[in-house]
């Protein structure tokens, strides 16, 4: 599991040789899910490792290990953005193997997918077993919404969200407009129309937004607003009442 905008996690691929005979270069391309960014690295065994064993398998846990005897050198990567390679300089002689370490990092807006990718040597391509990687969303927002200043033929609203998060994010507050309610004015990034009231701002951890609008009727309502935060992932709702004499007895 990796954290939006959190540390790295190690994903190592064990690639050995249970041939009888040498191979060209290893190469290891791994697609990466969205906003997931990878750096590699690898560690190719100097002599064979005893009896052939499973080729091309990877699976998330401790990173991988060198066997004694192990050299860091012979593994360049490249990419690391959507994708990213690893290739030994040499081939491995039979029996030998290199532990490639790809290190993980979810960035802000990354997203669960899995990783997929393939390993190939001497002409020949072998799929890896994709790897599920869940992103733990650090998102979360609070919203309140006071009615005050309430009369007869209007009612103003205070709308109050809050980042209480880890990560900078558009916060949009929307609410659907009971029946025969109109928005006369607003203070902030607001976008009323007929039927709904839409607003927005960019809020940075443990910062808040602040909007005041004001109501008013085409004719008489009691009914209930809802109103729902969205930041990221996360989202929170607040429910008003809204009572109001309407303006026009009859038609407008």
């Amino acid at each position: 599991t990796l954290v939006a905008g959190g540390g790295p996690v190690d994903l190592p691929v064990l690639v050995r040789n249970s041939g009888g005979t040498a191979t060209g270069p290893v190469l290891v391309r791994l697609a990466l899910p969205t906003g997931i960014t990878a750096t590699g690295g690898g560690v190719v065994s100097r002599e064979a490792q005893g009896a052939p064993g499973t080729t091309a398998h990877g699976a998330p846990g401790t990173p991988a290990q060198g066997a004694p005897g192990a050299t860091a050198q012979g593994v360049t990567c490249t990419g690391g953005t959507g994708s990213i390679s690893c290739s030994t300089t040499e081939g491995l002689a039979a029996g030998q193997q290199v532990a490639f370490t790809f290190t993980l990092v979810a960035g802000p807006q990354a997203v669960s997918g899995s990783v997929t990718g393939t390993v190939e040597a001497g002409g020949t391509s072998t799929p890896l077993t994709p790897v599920r990687v869940v992103v733990a969303s650090t998102d979360a927002v609070t919203l309140t919404v006071t009615p005050f200043q309430q009369g007869t033929f209007q009612t103003h609203l205070d709308i109050r969200a809050r980042n209480t998060g880890q990560t900078t994010r558009t916060v949009t507050v929307t609410a659907p407009l009971p029946p025969n309610v109109r928005v006369s004015t607003f203070m902030g990034q607001c976008t009323p129309t007929t039927t709904t009231l839409a607003c927005t701002a960019t809020l940075a951890p443990g910062q808040e937004a602040f909007w005041h609008t004001r109501l008013f009727a085409l004719a008489d309502v009691d009914a209930e607003m809802r109103f729902t935060a969205t930041l990221g992932t996360a989202t929170a709702t607040a429910t008003v009442r809204i009572v109001l004499q309407g303006l026009c007895p009859g038609d407008c």
